[in-house]
């Protein structure tokens, strides 16, 4: 077993409009750029439904759910990873008491075990960096919270304290709204996408600030989420109480499910000066909170112009992580 100074740990990247469509729909299979040495793994995780918030399940029984990661070991290690029911991960039809964010929220955690323990890549690292979008954000939020020991650091990407349920996404069975895609992939109807174009762009994008191409491929590839998911992620955030790492969020001024598309609409009297930086609220015991906040960027941070230099921002701060 290897032994590693530093690790990336990118968990919950896959966001509802943005991550790759199933592998019986199109799935992209590539797993990272060619110079960074990477290998697709997958697992298969016990977790018992002790720790999940099971409904008419058997609480001494075991959920296999499998779960794969890309894991890219260059200077840094990353490892992504598809959340249940999302691109290679399983699709189970119980989208209710099975496919829903205490789930997530404990297959992340059994994850975060895995690689802290040398379990994925063969390596042990001495620093791990949470790093989220949208839904990853809030599932990466909540780890700082109930293992904040396994985190050094956490990234928060599309996120804030004021998210709500994108019920202006009109979310509908992706057999309906995609049937040449999804028709034929035995999913049930309660796997969702958002309804029309103009659906996703409200909730994801901010005219004029992107490509029509890039909103094409991603309309074309958009993966679906369960209705579980959609009712339950919002009874994962909690204060942080005894996470003492920095904390930084990166949230777009136009993000639509988290700023109703102002992130700096804030009461007269706040005091903060935008919505994001009511995250430090979680973490009373951070030792560094910051907020960075790209001018003319959606939801979809990472398909709009300002992408590049939101990386730049991102990178810096992974950077100051790592040689603390």
């Amino acid at each position: 077993m290897h032994s590693s100074s530093r690790f990336l740990c990118l968990l919950g990247l896959v966001s509802v409009a943005l991550a790759q469509s199933t592998n019986q729909a199109g799935y992209n299979p590539r797993i990272g750029p060619s110079n960074a040495n990477c290998t697709r793994q997958n697992y298969q995780l016990e977790i018992t439904s002790n720790n999940m918030v099971f409904q008419n399940v058997d609480s001494n029984a075991n959920t296999f759910i499998g779960s794969g990661a890309n894991v890219c070991n260059n200077f840094v290690m990353y490892v992504y990873n598809d959340h249940l029911s999302t691109g290679l991960s399983e699709h189970p039809n119980d989208t209710y008491n099975v496919v829903q964010a205490s789930t997530d929220l404990a297959i992340a955690t059994k994850l975060l075990d895995m690689l802290k323990h040398g379990e994925i890549g063969g390596q042990q690292f001495d620093k791990v960096i949470g790093i989220g979008h949208s839904y990853g954000s809030v599932q990466i939020q909540a780890l700082s919270a109930t293992v904040p020991q396994m985190l050094d650091a956490v990234l928060l990407q599309g996120f804030s304290m004021n998210g709500h349920l994108l019920t202006s996404g009109a979310y509908s069975p992706a057999t309906e709204v995609f049937p040449d895609r999804f028709n034929q992939s035995g999913l049930p109807s309660t796997y969702l996408t958002t309804l029309a174009p103009q659906t996703q762009q409200l909730n994801f994008w901010f005219f004029p600030y992107y490509s029509d191409a890039a909103f094409d491929h991603n309309r074309k590839t958009e993966q679906p989420v369960t209705q579980g998911v959609l009712f339950t992620q919002g009874g994962l955030m909690q204060n942080a109480t005894s996470f003492t790492g920095p904390v930084h969020v990166v949230t777009g001024a136009n993000d639509w499910p988290f700023c109703f598309n102002d992130c700096y609409a804030v009461p007269a009297n706040s005091t903060y000066t935008s919505i994001p930086e009511y995250v430090q609220e979680l973490y009373p015991v951070t030792s560094n909170f910051s907020v960075y906040i790209p001018e003319n960027t959606g939801h979809a941070v990472n398909a709009h112009y300002s992408a590049p230099d939101v990386y730049q921002e991102m990178l810096a701060f992974v950077s100051n992580v790592f040689g603390a």
